[in-house]
């Protein structure tokens, strides 16, 4: 006889609220508000009861339907802008994953025939290991790779995708890399070569594969905006609705994989974390995204996975938090964090240890490096092990610096503070200024918002005042937003890291050039190539000259630290990588453009009964979607 399950669980009432120390009323304008007022900082309050609730036993019969839940409901289907955990998890229901690394670290391809390597001959070196020399890397498509309508994908198609990419289609990120492209040439229907510019040397060099564009389409007149929200399909799953509730994709009779073993999967939208795992709980989700799995979430999930009523699993996540100065600020912005001495004080005025904990409860892993832990490029700096608190010292460089508590209001205030930029001209800040900034954030993302308030709270125990500015993601990362143009003085928010730590799009500060004799050298800060000398690479800080493009949004602008990282980007040679990383490691932690807090952790929950699900810290979590399967439930 079927037994009736109860549980006891702990999330059903939540209550999501805006504490206000100076007042109730909201904004629709985010900026820090005037004088003295704290700042208003969104928390999320649980209110927990304890119920009894009569759960619904798992259905006897193994199911052919499965409902993903996911936070972000995106703008378009377009791969070129595929950005974060939920794009990139319907990527792997719309399109077989054309380069992966599975949760093991190996290479793999739904795409094409093998991943192109050196050593299999498909990525070929011509000229030298260097500025010089080039990657050409060959793809050859898999036979029976067909759009949803069964028209084949063709090379054609990958090179539609780059050349829209090149034109000014996709992320920043998306962008930056199809310039790197000096061409993508049709071989065949179903062969292409990628040709790298020269000096591009990364590892990865098997990832520069854009797309595809579905061709057929764009030749019978659609635009890529015209099929955004109806891309076409050459991955396991087909979309056939989309409404404002849901997304509905059936199995795509001409994906030439193996074939699902789902008939369909649902996607659903929740802004709220908690009601998400409420719906898992209560059977409406049957696999919850990383998205909607805030960190606080940790005892909940416990007590859900010790009812046997869910399973979840986290590990260290491809994505990285960390504390931006604002190093060299446009003109008319204040330059508070110039002074390497004022960057030093704050990364020993915080426990990031406590911030790491508040924010991940206890699952995000620390970070001594820009480079994530376990990369064999990563070199522990000891300037940024977590335990080194000193607020007597912190206090001390503040002092050096000219910021003072003179009129004793818990306040520190500028007396002399003045310095120069790294392009060597001269700045000050006015006699007696506040030493009160702005610290710009991402809005409803409850890890960062923790993340900020330990650091305001913390900053405030030497005398400097922050107040938040939090911007909707698809605000703060649009083009032209504060961010690019670096109108901000603190900035905390997460950059997603791969598989190879590259480096080039977020470090280089100067332009890298060469002289006649072959030697290279950066540019001083600001500053082209001499005359005559050829031009390498442009520098990534966003400025207006380049279409505020670039990831160096702190403005660090070092030399030999801009020559490092970009040499270390053009060989192949583990061995010289890892040395010159190393390198440029040492000259990241003593200058201390930004102060790297932790590496989030990435978790993903499912409905017992589920089997295949496998989570890694780069790849899509539905990148195995087409094996996952249900198994049933016995009979008691």
């Amino acid at each position: 006889m079927q037994r009736t399950q109860y549980v006891l669980f702990g999330v059903i009432a939540f209550v999501l609220l805006s504490l206000y120390l100076s007042g109730c009323r909201t904004s629709s304008t985010p900026t820090a508000p005037p004088g003295p007022s704290p700042t208003p900082v969104e928390r999320t309050v649980v209110v927990t009861r304890v119920i009894t609730e009569i759960v619904t036993p798992e259905p006897r019969a193994p199911r052919r339907d499965i409902v993903l839940c996911l936070r972000k409901r995106p703008a378009t289907l377009d791969p070129l802008f595929a950005v974060g955990e939920d794009a990139w998890a319907l990527r792997g229901l719309l399109g077989g994953l054309t380069v992966i690394q599975d949760p093991q670290g190996r290479w793999g391809s739904d795409v094409f025939e093998r991943v192109p390597t050196l050593e299999n001959g498909d990525a070929r070196l011509v000229g030298e290991e260097g500025p010089d020399g080039h990657l050409e890397v060959t793809y050859h498509i898999r036979e029976g790779i067909r759009w949803e309508d069964g028209t084949q994908v063709t090379a054609d198609d990958f090179r539609l995708a780059w050349l829209a990419a090149l034109r000014g289609r996709g992320t920043p990120s998306t962008r930056a890399r199809a310039a790197e492209v000096a061409d993508v040439i049709a071989d065949s229907d179903r062969t292409f070569t990628v040709i790298l510019r020269n000096g591009v040397m990364t590892p990865l060099y098997p990832t520069y594969v854009f797309g595809p564009y579905p061709g057929p389409w764009l030749k019978a007149g659609h635009s890529p905006d015209d099929l955004s929200r109806h891309w076409p399909a050459y991955g396991p799953f087909r979309l056939v609705r989309w409404t404002d509730e849901d997304m509905l994709f059936v199995r795509n009779p001409h994906y030439p994989g193996a074939r699902p073993t789902l008939e369909q999967v649902r996607v659903k939208f929740f802004a709220k974390p908690l009601a998400a795992l409420t719906a898992l709980v209560a059977g409406e989700c049957d696999v919850l995204s990383p998205t909607l799995l805030d960190a606080s979430m940790r005892p909940l999930l416990d007590t859900a996975r010790e009812e046997h009523i869910i399973a979840y699993t986290s590990v260290p996540g491809s994505t990285w938090v960390h504390l931006d100065f604002n190093t060299w600020p446009p003109k008319g912005r204040l330059p508070f964090f110039a002074d390497v001495r004022t960057r030093q004080s704050v990364i020993l005025s915080l426990d990031r240890a406590r911030v790491r904990e508040k924010a991940t409860y206890g699952l995000g892993s620390p970070m001594g490096s820009w480079i994530l832990p376990g990369s064999w490029a990563y070199r522990f700096q000891s300037t940024l092990r977590e335990g080194n608190v000193n607020l007597a010292r912190a206090a001390q460089l503040l002092d050096e610096v000219g910021w003072r508590d003179e009129d004793k209001d818990g306040m520190r205030e500028a007396h002399e503070v003045t310095g120069t930029f790294w392009d060597g001209t001269e700045w000050k800040i006015d006699e007696g200024h506040p030493f009160s900034v702005t610290l710009l954030t991402v809005q409803g993302d409850a890890v960062l918002a923790h993340a900020a308030e330990e650091v305001r709270i913390q900053l405030a125990r030497v005398g400097v005042r922050v107040s938040m500015r939090a911007l909707p993601a698809e605000q703060l990362f649009a083009p032209g937003s504060p961010l690019w143009r670096r109108e901000f003085d603190l900035a905390l928010f997460a950059w997603q890291a791969g598989p190879d730590p590259d480096g080039r799009y977020l470090w280089l500060g100067n332009t890298i050039c060469r002289r006649g004799d072959g030697s290279l050298y950066a540019a001083a800060a600001d500053r082209s190539c001499e005359s005559g000398d050829e031009i390498l690479h442009a520098a990534s800080i966003p400025q207006e000259n380049n279409g505020w493009q670039g990831g160096n949004v702190s403005g660090w602008a070092r030399p030999d630290a801009s020559l490092t990282v970009y040499e270390a980007t053009a060989h192949l040679a583990r061995e010289k990588r890892a040395e010159l990383y190393a390198k440029h490691q040492a000259y990241f932690a003593g200058d201390l453009p930004v102060i790297p807090l932790f590496q989030r952790p990435r978790v993903l929950a499912w409905r017992r009964g589920w089997k295949g699900v496998d989570l890694g810290t780069f790849t899509p979590w539905t990148w195995n979607i087409a094996a996952w399967h249900h198994v049933g439930r016995s009979p008691e």
